[in-house]
């Protein structure tokens, strides 16, 4: 799913933007842009190259996928690339690169990724993955993403293991439980 985001290393991604600011609020743009053109060129470089793994490593960092399952993984890969192509469309990322730029906040870009990206990637272009592996076991649901003993405690609206010691937030069992929790991440 693109860029080698597994490599994303938040902490020099945080001092590169730390080192964009204090060049911005100490050198003028246009010294910058001359007199120091090589590494301010290759700073605004990183910090877009970081700005990329970032918003996959929130995206997809989270995802359990069984890549036995060619289909399903070819289809929800298919659905995602039309959902950042969208996106690049709607300007999301291009809103994210000023962020990272002119604001240098790592702070407000997971707040931009987390209101404007993740949500329509997880949802609606992960969720219906999710819901392939998922099967109705009685009373519960289970699924087969998460390995054996896992399954759907409604009350807790999570799923736990199959001694309950232990949760895990991912995406809920049905079509309309993931249409309420997209909306409830809409508020």
């Amino acid at each position: 799913m693109g860029t080698d985001w597994h490599s994303f290393d938040v902490e020099k991604f945080v001092t590169n933007l730390g080192r964009l600011k204090r060049n911005r609020d100490n050198v003028p743009l246009e010294v910058l842009r001359t007199r120091y053109a090589k590494p301010y060129g290759e700073l605004c470089r990183e910090i877009d190259e970081d700005t990329e793994k970032c918003w996959r490593a929130v995206c997809y960092g989270s995802m359990h996928i069984d890549y036995s399952d060619q289909e399903g993984v070819a289809e929800m890969q298919a659905r995602i690339e039309g959902i950042v192509e969208a996106e690049r469309a709607r300007g999301s990322f291009r809103r994210l690169h000023d962020i990272a730029h002119e604001e240098q906040s790592f702070e407000r870009i997971l707040e931009h990724i987390g209101s404007e990206i993740f949500p329509r990637i997880w949802f609606d272009g992960y969720g219906p993955y999710w819901l392939r592996h998922v099967t109705r076991d009685g009373a519960s649901f289970r699924c087969s993403l998460l390995g054996d003993g896992w399954h759907w405690m409604e009350a807790w609206g999570s799923w736990a293991d199959k001694d309950e010691n232990a949760v895990t937030i991912m995406l809920p069992p049905t079509e309309e439980l993931i249409r309420k929790e997209k909306e409830m991440w809409k508020r």
